[in-house]
């Protein structure tokens, strides 16, 4: 693994001590790039804890600017946006809508200790389908407008609300009047996790910084961060540190419920590979209620890993058929895997709205439209990747030849 990586992992393991304090230094002596260190840093969203650990082994601010410049607008903007996260639910409790705050600022908090330790851009909030047209109406209110969809900006805000919208998708994003940050939001977690109803049957109330905020119950909410890591196949090491926190912390989660209620929900094998990741990448011990893990669910995991070391988030790919191939295998029943496959073949999305427009009386026919842009697009994908292969070998060959050439006139100049 390249030593940046390394570093930023031993990063991630907070206070070094030992071995791990010597690895960290000789990790520094050698010949780091700093750019792609500093662009793997605010990809994974780990500059504050790196900016700490560089700071304190005294590392040239020249070399380190661009992570220290992050983590400073990190830590500025989690206390904005902690604040207006206090003020929305002031306003949602007055309206008497049905809502629980997940992941960035109540994760930062329950786990970092703090609302400054963690990156985060966003409030994610999860209300039921009824009502988010009212809090639509109140996000507007407030100063947020919904961001433009791909391709096509030309809508009244009204419809992001609309019925034929809320069938087309389970999120939306509303950003606030100078495009800072963004709320989040949810009226269903999609299919690999339980319905917004259910979610709402399990909130708990968490003191941040002298405020009581409305959240998932921990045991919950960490099945949650698992699903929605797998979901964005494992790509930011945040999670990762997210889910070493978890395992390392005392007298938060009952692991013997975090199994309970992740078996019911299908997704053990998702926990498994989560914490797997915790474990071989920042040594965090696994409780023996997740244990033993399937040998398959580490092949996953080791396959997640190789991945760290050749992208950086957010990663782009032409398929989607290996993040899905890792995903159906953490999943512990053929059911799940069926769900998915059919929800991804024949749910509408807005996409399909946006190639084809069709009234409220004939939504039953995306239905058909949906898997034949599919297998369009997938079979544009693999004749894009098979043309990829054969064209790469011949222009490598004429980079080396201009290469070549180039070198032979140098020479013959210098002559």
């Amino acid at each position: 693994m390249r030593p940046e990586i390394e570093i930023i992992l031993l990063a991630l393991r907070g206070d070094l001590d030992g071995d791990v304090a010597t690895r960290f230094t000789q990790f520094l002596a050698q010949d780091i790039d700093w750019h792609f260190l500093s662009i793997a840093a605010i990809g994974h969203k780990v500059c504050p804890p790196l900016d700490f650990l560089l700071e304190k082994h005294g590392v040239d601010h020249n070399l380190t600017g661009l992570i220290r410049q992050e983590s400073n607008e990190i830590q500025r903007k989690s206390l904005m946006l902690t604040a207006r996260l206090f003020k929305l639910q002031t306003i949602l409790l007055e309206s008497g809508i049905e809502f629980v705050f997940v992941k960035g600022i109540v994760i930062s908090d329950l786990l970092y200790g703090t609302v400054k330790r963690r990156a985060f851009s966003d409030i994610d909030i999860f209300v039921k389908s009824k009502d988010v047209p009212g809090l639509a109406q109140i996000l507007e209110h407030e100063g947020f407008h919904p961001t433009p969809m791909w391709c096509r900006c030309d809508h009244p805000s009204q419809f992001f609300s609309s019925p034929t919208f809320l069938k087309l998708g389970y999120e939306k994003e509303y950003a606030s009047s100078n495009n800072s940050f963004a709320v989040d939001l949810h009226w269903g977690p999609g299919t690999w996790f339980a319905t917004c109803d259910q979610m709402l049957k399990h909130t708990a109330m968490q003191d941040i910084a002298g405020h009581t905020v409305r959240t998932l119950e921990p045991n919950l909410h960490f099945v949650y961060l698992c699903a929605h890591a797998a979901k964005h196949d494992w790509d930011t090491l945040i999670w990762i540190s997210d889910f070493a926190r978890a395992l390392q912390s005392e007298n938060i989660f009952n692991w013997r419920k975090v199994a309970r209620l992740s078996r019911k929900m299908g997704l053990f094998g998702t926990v498994q590979t989560s914490v797997s990741l915790a474990h071989k990448l920042l040594g965090a011990e696994i409780p023996n209620e997740l244990l033993p893990l399937d040998p398959m669910l580490e092949k996953v995991a080791f396959q997640i890993i190789g991945r760290y070391d050749r992208t950086v988030p957010p990663v782009v790919s032409f398929s989607k058929v290996p993040h899905w191939r890792r995903i159906w295998r953490t999943y512990d029943t053929k059911m799940q895997v069926a769900k998915q496959v059919a929800s991804d073949l024949f749910k509408p999305t807005f996409s399909d709205w946006v190639r084809i427009n069709l009234p409220d009386n004939l939504f039953w026919l995306y239905y058909l439209t949906r898997p034949a842009s599919k297998v369009y697009f997938f079979s544009r994908n693999i004749l894009r990747n098979i043309l990829f292969k054969k064209l790469a070998p011949a222009r490598q060959n004429s980079d080396t030849e201009c290469g070549a050439s180039t070198k032979d006139h140098q020479t013959s100049e210098q002559r």
